[in-house]
């Protein structure tokens, strides 16, 4: 009987040795922990089944930012404190007060701290500057010939004039376009130069605009018109019949001024009927005393200009 009261007692002070403690919810983990307290360490606790995490606050919750270091303390307010590294400040080190950032120099430069609230760029070539934060204007002092342009780049500058754009159509304008059949295809060719001292990137840009009562609203270019830099192809029966002006503007994709443009006006005019009293024509006539022959101009003849022929917009004699 004393022996089981002994070993009674062994277990009881075993169980007390390893006390569970519910502690509040922490905010970062979702979720309650099961923390062990062992009494015979002071001051030291862990969580887990076999009591060999770390519940320290430091370790739960990481509080501290900016590579600062966290400090377990014993206040009662506090369960930590953060120590910052140099130029960070705040609970929790989350103000960055250095006087050189990521983006201090703007990307262009490198940043140099001389104290602890002053810094100074060092300019890239090409670039100006407190932050690097101007291109240096190559074109200062730059007299390029009449009606050129200067354009800056990195570390160097471009003159350009307007491109030379030539249609090659004979001379036109609204009064007298150049007349084109409604059931041909055609192409609009441009001869194109651009001026300047070094290769530059140029666009261009088609528009038609339907002038048969006023030029107000350009068309959409879509299929089956293909515009190319210098060409466009309009296929038969895509315009109606009227007056077009037909529009090309090239110009620099980094020198806005200099650009040019060039028109030119065409008007699509009827193909004229094809008049057939028999199916595919006279020339179908074969001479056959017993055969007979019949002659529907209304039904045999066709339209060039449309899909079907409409005999009863037309009169026969």
């Amino acid at each position: 009987i004393q022996q089981q009261q002994q070993q009674q007692q062994q277990q009881q002070q075993q169980h007390q040795l390893l006390r569970p403690i519910l502690l509040k919810e922490y905010s970062l983990q979702k979720k309650a922990l099961l923390l062990f307290e062992q009494n015979n360490f002071a001051g030291l606790t862990a969580t887990g089944i076999n009591c060999n995490t770390s519940n320290s606050s430091c370790d739960l919750l990481k509080p501290c930012q900016n590579h600062g270091t966290c400090i377990n303390t014993q206040t009662d307010n506090d369960c930590y404190v953060c120590l910052c590294a140099t130029g960070f400040n705040g609970t929790h080190c989350e103000f960055d007060h250095r006087p050189c950032k990521s983006q201090t120099c703007l990307g262009h430069g490198d940043c140099y701290e001389i104290s602890d609230s002053s810094f100074v760029c060092l300019c890239h070539d090409g670039w100006t500057g407190v932050r690097c934060g101007s291109m240096i204007d190559f074109c200062d002092n730059v007299a390029c010939l009449t009606n050129d342009t200067c354009r800056p780049s990195l570390l160097n500058y471009t003159c350009c004039s307007p491109p030379s754009v030539r249609l090659a159509m004979e001379l036109n304008s609204l009064l007298h376009p150049t007349k084109v059949r409604r059931n041909g295809e055609f192409y609009i060719s441009a001869y194109i130069e651009l001026f300047c001292i070094k290769s530059i990137e140029a666009v261009s840009q088609w528009t038609i605009i339907n002038c048969t009562t006023s030029c107000s609203s350009a068309m959409s270019l879509n299929h089956p018109i293909i515009t190319t830099f210098s060409e466009i192809y309009i296929p038969a029966k895509k315009l109606e019949y009227g007056i077009y002006e037909v529009k090309l503007t090239v110009s620099s994709v980094n020198i806005p001024m200099v650009t040019a443009s060039v028109v030119g006006n065409i008007e699509i005019i009827p193909t004229g009927l094809m008049a057939n009293l028999i199916s595919n024509g006279t020339s179908m006539i074969t001479h056959d005393s017993q055969q007979n022959l019949t002659l529907d101009p209304g039904r045999f003849s066709e339209d060039p200009d449309e899909n079907e022929f409409n005999s009863t917009v037309s009169s026969y004699k």
